[in-house]
């Protein structure tokens, strides 16, 4: 099953590093993604890489993102009713919301990809 990945991959032009039965592949400048293969099935986790728009100068997954940028933006709402801060935290945490959803287009429209090659071939 690696070399149909493997294949998939050169195919489309990806950088990917191999490891034992584990691929990195690299599907945007600041998003990699792990596809380890095991005896039937394949398992894909996301990583997004130190710098990008979301995490900063952290390296975590989506959906660690998700749920720290959604946690920042309920702050942001009560920080702004409470102190009545200006709307610059709340557009802020919108920022991110917003490169959250590209990264994650781009992980999911991969996915299906690997799908479709995988079951076809």
């Amino acid at each position: 099953m690696i070399s149909k990945i493997k294949r998939f991959l050169e195919l489309n032009n990806y950088n990917y590093i191999e490891k034992n039965q584990e691929l990195i592949v690299t599907i945007s400048f600041q998003q990699k993604v792990v596809i380890r293969v095991h005896e039937k099935s394949i398992s894909i986790k996301d990583k997004l890489k130190i710098g990008n728009p979301i995490s900063g100068m952290l390296s975590y997954s989506l959906k660690i993102s998700l749920l720290l940028n959604s946690a920042m933006l309920i702050l942001g709402f009560f920080l702004k009713e409470i102190y009545n801060f200006g709307n610059s935290l709340i557009l802020v945490c919108l920022f991110f919301m917003i490169w959250f959803f590209y990264y994650l287009i781009k992980l999911e429209s991969f996915k299906i990809m690997l799908n479709i090659w995988l079951s076809k071939n």
